[in-house]
């Protein structure tokens, strides 16, 4: 209602940020647009987040998870090769345009204590993706050059779930380019036993592909040896040797783990209730958990 947009622009008056996702258009034909808004407010940061953008002809048809990643590729990056695509289970496009508007508001408070202005920005969903695909993307570009080494290989191929050690899957990397670790590669072929078998076998040289990893014919090889160790020894004889190794934990293993533990990174309500946190630290401490509020329950005190 109308008291209710006039309720709101005395909000925005005295506000820092203003912060709406409604599509393009929508705000500036309720009155509630940058230029109302910041006539009353020069330093006010208002900021749009849209779905495919403000302009072109997508820009008036709102995003989805889905659709965003369908957008982008990111349904070719799961799932079997010839079976139907997967979406990636966390809510990327949404989590990751919030994290770029945060960027993005960061800067314009920046800006203003710098010049004493406000200004009005926005970020798509389509635009954040296409910006955490660029590396990838880049790499097409050059396929003979980082193919070989596995970077492309995540449209074709399909789902990792470990190597097999006697007792539990382990994943890992042997390949650096940062240095030369020849020595310490031939050292972990030698303690896992298998040196004599795959020295002159040109997958598992130094520099190939992470050392051989990825594909079901040279699965079958680590493995006849990987099995022969618990996955601590395993793990111990490969980050001993500078390889890049970790367990494959369980949903519940995770949460139990010593160093989530350590890091402080679930949290419990007063129901019990428990909570991933947000991987932020710093000097203010741990901010509790509370509930949301209900409808309406701070109006009064707001207003």
């Amino acid at each position: 209602s109308e008291s209710d947009r006039a309720a709101l622009r005395e909000l925005v008056r005295t506000a820092d940020i203003f912060l709406e996702d409604w599509g393009v258009g929508v705000a500036e034909g309720l009155g509630l647009g940058y230029k109302a808004l910041s006539a009353k407010n020069p330093k006010l940061i208002y900021y749009a987040i849209t779905g495919h953008g403000e302009k072109g002809p997508l820009k008036d048809l709102p995003g989805s998870e889905l659709t965003m990643q369908s957008w982008t590729e990111y349904v070719k990056n799961l799932g079997v090769p010839g079976q139907r695509p997967l979406r990636v289970g966390a809510d990327i496009a949404s989590i990751g345009t919030g994290v770029m508007s945060f960027s993005g508001v960061l800067a314009a408070l920046y800006h203003r204590l710098k010049t004493g202005e406000g200004q009005r920005g926005t970020t798509s969903m389509l635009g954040m993706m296409m910006c955490i695909k660029t590396g990838t993307w880049s790499m097409y570009s050059r396929p003979d050059i980082w193919g070989e080494n596995g970077y492309l290989t995540a449209t074709v191929s399909g789902p990792r779930y470990g190597y097999q050690t006697k007792d539990r899957p382990i994943t890992f990397s042997i390949n650096t380019k940062t240095r030369d670790l020849r020595k310490e590669h031939e050292a972990i072929l030698k303690e896992l036993g298998m040196w004599e078998d795959v020295k002159d076998d040109p997958r598992f040289a130094y520099g190939a592909g992470g050392g051989g990893l990825g594909t079901d014919e040279v699965r079958v090889i680590w493995e006849k040896y990987l099995t022969k160790f618990t996955a601590q020894e395993a793990l111990d004889i490969l980050n001993r040797h500078e390889g890049k190794a970790t367990e494959m934990l369980r949903l519940n293993e995770v949460f139990e783990h010593p160093q989530i533990k350590t890091l402080d990174l679930l949290s419990h309500d007063s129901a019990g209730n428990g909570y991933v946190r947000a991987p932020w630290q710093g000097p203010w401490g741990r901010v509790p958990i509370v509930a949301p509020p209900r409808l309406g329950q701070h109006n009064e005190e707001t207003l």
